[in-house]
């Protein structure tokens, strides 16, 4: 059909997009670079199935550093199938706000804690 048609050649092109601007990553040396590109184009690709969508982020993943998904990586992707799409009703925002510059300063003294070993 003309609509199934019209959806391929959208894909296609999202997809070429992708593809011709993946090597800009790394002259302009964007965050994750080709690595972040890949992997947010399959979250987005597999959007409207979750299974399928965490398949895909470890297939980028595997492809785009050439190793095995790490601990990290298994626990993102067991969030990311338990999430059940739908927005909690603990209003958390400014916590979670607080969290990530917290968690980078922890994640910055563990680091200096381990160069000094």
């Amino acid at each position: 059909s003309r609509v199934r048609k019209e959806k391929i050649k959208a894909f296609l092109l999202q997809i070429l997009s992708v593809l011709v601007f993946l090597p800009d990553t790394e002259g302009i040396h964007c965050d994750y670079a080709s690595e972040g590109i890949l992997i947010i184009t399959a979250l987005y690709i597999g959007l409207n199935n979750r299974f399928y969508q965490v398949l895909l982020f470890l297939l980028a993943y595997m492809v785009t550093t050439g190793e095995q998904p790490g601990l990290f990586i298994l626990v993102a992707a067991l969030c990311m199938l338990a999430y059940n799409g739908k927005r909690g009703t603990a209003h958390l925002k400014y916590d979670f706000y607080a969290f990530y510059p917290l968690h980078l300063f922890i994640l910055y003294l563990v680091d200096l804690a381990l160069l000094r070993i």
